[in-house]
């Protein structure tokens, strides 16, 4: 894991175009945790609930509130509700983010996540 993560790391760093692969809940993590890292005005997620086993991950967690810190954007669309709180959306759900974090589930816009 640690080869795919310096790999990632240097990709992020470099700025590379190269296409990563991403075939288990690990390397989705150690990507998202990069992807705030080295975001520098927003990042854009489109995935299917927000999978608390990867966002649920300290480093995850840690990256993202950094990011929102910085006054960064995130713009998230899930497929489908995320169906158990974590603590990814304790953080972005605080009401200091709340002109930062914007939510799709599916094609509608929701202006106000629900709390768990």
């Amino acid at each position: 894991m640690s080869i795919y993560k310096e790999v990632v790391e240097k990709l992020f760093r470099t700025n590379s175009h190269y296409v990563i692969a991403n075939n288990s809940e690990d390397h989705a993590a150690v990507l998202y945790e990069d992807f705030f890292k080295y975001g520098k005005k927003e990042v854009r997620i489109f995935c299917h609930k927000l999978n608390p086993k990867v966002f649920g991950r300290k480093n995850v967690c840690d990256s993202v509130e950094e990011f929102l810190n910085r006054g960064g954007m995130l713009y998230i669309a899930v497929q489908e509700e995320p169906k158990s709180a974590s603590r990814f959306l304790e953080i972005i759900l605080e009401e200091k983010y709340k002109n930062q974090v914007y939510f799709w589930l599916g094609n509608k816009f929701l202006e106000k996540m629900v709390s768990y």
